[in-house]
């Protein structure tokens, strides 16, 4: 990795995921390493875990963040973001359902001038079910009540293998702690008229360890915060 500012800074929050993180942030670097001429870092933010995930992550010659509290989700990227120094940051997820090997696609957009913003979408693939039944019926009125909001029809509102360009944070200004922050960067970005892509990426249902969002009570601070988002920025454009 480049001493100098490097062209992608790619974060990746972590909360108890010893089992998946060795093998996502191994399979990062061999992905990202493949795209000549880019320089990268990789920054970990764990988000304080109980397990082993500090003690294996820092080994593994990346940058680690450790909060002594578990605070979020939100909280452990927006601590990513102000720490990375790329023009381009990738967010990723630490429990296994994402492919790091789909870096180069969800990159290319923005490397070759298309996009501002790129989201990987986990739908591309109709044989392909990547979540229970009950998030995909979430994430389908979250991609309804955006499109109706925003006049965009998104297929995948809820991902969170992501790549932007690093202009667009001093302009959002995301607050969001939970996992309502990639409904408040999306919305924000489609409200200021940021071009955006979507490519398909694969994904299966994590392996190891439970899940972290909780359907109801973090479903319920996602819908909240799509329409405080919208409200907001429609006031300020």
């Amino acid at each position: 990795m480049n001493s100098l500012k490097p062209d992608v800074s790619i974060i990746i929050p972590a909360y108890n995921e010893e089992n998946t993180i060795y093998d996502i942030v191994s399979r990062t670097l061999n992905s990202i390493s493949k795209i000549s001429d880019l320089s990268f870092e990789i920054i970990i933010v764990d988000d304080g875990s109980t397990d082993r995930t500090f003690e294996v992550v820092r080994k593994l010659g990346v940058i680690v963040l450790r909060n002594k509290h578990n605070r979020g989700k939100g909280n452990a990227l927006r601590r990513g973001f102000f720490a990375a120094r790329g023009k381009i940051m990738v967010t990723l997820d630490a429990d296994g359902s994402h492919f790091p090997e789909d870096l180069p696609s969800v990159l290319a957009p923005i490397i070759n001038g298309e996009a501002d913003m790129v989201i990987g979408s986990r739908f591309g693939n109709k044989n392909q079910i990547p979540t229970t039944p009950l998030n995909l019926a979430g994430n389908f009125l979250f991609n309804l009540m955006i499109h109706i909001l925003t006049r965009r029809r998104i297929s995948d509102t809820q991902s969170g293998f992501r790549a932007f360009k690093r202009s667009l944070l001093k302009v959002l200004k995301i607050n969001s702690t939970g996992y309502d922050i990639e409904s408040e960067v999306l919305i924000k970005s489609l409200m200021r008229k940021y071009s955006l892509k979507e490519v398909d990426i694969r994904s299966i249902q994590r392996l190891y360890g439970n899940e972290k969002i909780h359907p109801f009570r973090d479903g319920c601070k996602i819908l909240l915060q799509i329409v405080k988002t919208y409200l907001k920025a429609s006031k300020n454009l």
